[in-house]
């Protein structure tokens, strides 16, 4: 069930689709009609034999070139077999006198079922007509049979249904016989409006697949706001003038929402009505007239789309404009909310620095207990130093008299005197020695070598020496400059104010004066 539903659904999309039109086959210009370089022509193809298929060899009845290696490419035929429904060809016969003749018995609507084909071609054989300028047949649903029965009826140059067929706009001009007649082709390819029915938009969700596998599909139809949708239609016209008669044969895509061949009667049958049209009609036996008549209806969907678009353009100003604030709206909510994620990113900064204040104060408060405690555990220790120096002179009392030396035990062999040279001696000793492996001390610089750190006080002590005579000789300077100086300022300073004063005398004398 699923797989038919799937095949109906490709058909319809099938249905639904607009080819690509492949320019280079629209004209019989073309010296090879639907044939690439890449085809093989070197293949054999079956034999021909022409006035052996009367309607059914068309168009390599007519047209030799027109093998099966183009027609089939072409798909001119296959294109006709989709169409289920019966082929209907509607009539209108423009009359000598200028008068639309539309409701004839037969001429009105001729409906050609596959069966009924033989008596079709048996009618257009038989066919007289008697004061007719124009005939025109609108083709609705055109099927293989009655292609191939109207392009032999009328020498219809194949390349008329392979443009019609596959949308290729073309218009050319072939078989000029002077005097006598020619054939004209025009396939037009126009925008046209269309109103948001049930239809409209049955085809388009049909089209969805197409638009997601394509990404674009710019021969879609246009849904605009509204009521109005824009499409791609075609008018496809094939004209044989003749001196006595001539024939219009039109040709209706079975496309939805386009042009059928039923709307087109009905327009043309309205144009008929017209007292313009109807005097030149009148007035001229030009069949072109009629022609002419039949593109105006590709003007008129071409400036309602104008017209439709104009307005969709006015409202896509109006949008917009109304874009641009809305725009503008967004920026300054946008720079509302970035000046209060700012203000939020102060607060929190001042949060976190009022954070770390408290963690400061509380450390500093903590530091202080811990400098208290600190204080009086070194009062503590000023007490036991205090503690110790009152037992210091006890200390070394015991300790001098203790001593076995010949002033305080007669009879031992050690002094006084070498003891504290001994004691001398080892204290130099051990500084020397305690500076001279210290890299780093104020009393050498630092990273002095090993030796120079050695020889520290051949070093250290002359410098010392001479800062010392130094410093003093500069003080005995400045003293001997101080007692040298002159007072002079107050003696000029005596002087300066008495001759202010006088200054001052003279400017009142001369103000009493004056």
């Amino acid at each position: 069930m699923s797989s038919s539903n799937t095949a109906s659904t490709a058909l319809d999309m099938q249905k639904c689709s607009i080819p690509v039109p492949v320019y280079r086959h629209a004209a019989p210009s073309g010296p090879w009609p639907w044939v690439d370089f890449n085809t093989d022509l070197s293949s054999s193809e079956p034999p021909f034999r022409n006035g052996e298929h009367e309607w059914r060899g068309y168009p390599q009845e007519l047209f030799g070139n027109w093998s099966p290696i183009p027609v089939k490419r072409s798909e001119m035929l296959t294109q006709c077999a989709r169409t289920v429904k019966p082929c209907v060809v509607y009539g209108i016969d423009l009359a000598d006198d200028g008068q639309f003749k539309t409701r004839e018995p037969g001429l009105h609507r001729t409906e050609v079922p596959e069966e009924k084909i033989d008596e079709f071609w048996s009618k257009l054989q038989d066919e007289v007509r008697k004061n007719v300028r124009v005939r025109a047949l609108f083709v609705d649903n055109l099927s293989e049979s009655v292609l191939k029965v109207l392009g032999t009826k009328y020498n219809i140059e194949p390349f008329f249904f392979t443009s019609s067929t596959n949308w290729i706009p073309s218009r050319y001009q072939e078989d000029v016989r002077h005097g006598v007649g020619d054939h004209i082709t025009v396939i037009l390819p126009f925008i046209r409006t269309a109103g948001k029915n049930q239809k409209t938009h049955s085809s388009s969700s049909d089209l969805k697949p197409i638009e997601k596998k394509n990404t674009i599909d710019v021969m879609a139809p246009l849904h605009l706001h509204g009521e109005h949708v824009l499409l791609i239609d075609l008018l496809a016209v094939h004209m044989i003038r003749e001196k006595n008669c001539s024939t219009i044969v039109t040709y209706h895509p079975a496309l939805p929402d386009r042009t059928t061949a039923e709307r087109l009667h009905q327009v043309m049958e309205r144009a008929g009505g017209s007292v313009y049209w109807n005097k030149i009609f009148v007035a001229s036996e030009d069949p072109t007239f009629f022609f002419l008549a039949i593109l105006w209806y590709a003007l008129y969907a071409w400036d309602e789309s104008f017209e439709v678009l104009y307005s969709r353009i006015k409202d896509l100003g109006y949008y917009s404009r109304a874009d641009e604030r809305e725009c503008e709206n967004l920026l300054s909510e946008i720079e509302r909310l970035h000046k209060r994620c700012s203000m939020f990113m102060r607060r929190l900064k001042n949060a976190t620095d009022l954070a770390f204040a408290t963690v400061n104060i509380e450390d500093s408060r903590q530091t202080h207990d811990l400098t208290k405690a600190t204080l009086r555990d070194s009062a503590a220790m000023k007490q036991i130093s205090y503690l110790t120096m009152v037992f210091l002179p006890a200390s070394l009392t015991a300790s001098v008299f203790g001593m076995n030396v010949q002033e305080i035990n007669p009879g031992t062999l050690e002094t006084i005197t070498r003891y504290v040279w001994v004691t001398l001696s080892l204290t130099v000793a051990t500084t020397w020695i305690v500076i001279a492996l210290q890299p780093y001390s104020t009393i050498h610089k630092s990273g002095a070598s090993m030796w120079r750190r050695a020889v520290w006080p051949v070093i250290f002590l002359p410098d010392k020496i001479m800062e010392y005579f130094k410093s003093f000789w500069m003080k005995d300077k400045k003293t001997s400059a101080q007692e040298n100086d002159i007072p002079l300022g107050r003696t000029h300073g005596r002087g300066h104010s008495s001759t202010s004063k006088f200054d001052d005398a003279m400017l009142e004398e001369d103000a009493i004066g004056g």
